[in-house]
């Protein structure tokens, strides 16, 4: 094979969930699809994105795990992860952070962390 790339459909990360249920909730209300799932991984989809979240958690990779989000309009999702009132549905600090500019990269990007620490970023680039 001359490119590899061709080959190459998508990346699925495995994310981890201290509280597996909290943790699947938490992903649905967002909006991410359930598509399989097991007793121990589901396999969510929000639209061309997916990742494996899996009842396993060590500390330290979940609070090393950064993943980004890209969206069409960052200020939506913004305002969609508000109305959801995560912490207190959750009962856990999910940490929502604005969307601001990062203009040394050109994206818009604003952050939130899931109930085990994940660290979520959502940006789009600045036209």
């Amino acid at each position: 094979m001359d490119n590899p790339g061709e080959n190459v459909r998508s990346i699925r990360p495995f994310i981890p969930a201290k509280d597996f249920a909290l943790s699947r909730g938490f992903y649905s209300a967002i909006g991410f699809e359930e598509v399989w799932s097991d007793e121990s991984r589901v396999l969510f989809r929000l639209g061309a994105c997916s990742f494996f979240l899996q009842d396993y958690f060590v500390e330290d990779w979940a609070s090393n795990t950064m993943l980004d989000l890209r969206v069409r309009d960052v200020e939506s999702f913004w305002l969609h992860l508000q109305s959801l009132q995560l912490s207190a549905r959750f009962q856990a600090t999910i940490q929502l952070v604005p969307p601001r500019d990062d203009l040394s990269v050109g994206i818009r990007h604003g952050s939130f962390k899931d109930p085990c620490g994940v660290l979520w970023h959502f940006s789009q680039e600045i036209q």
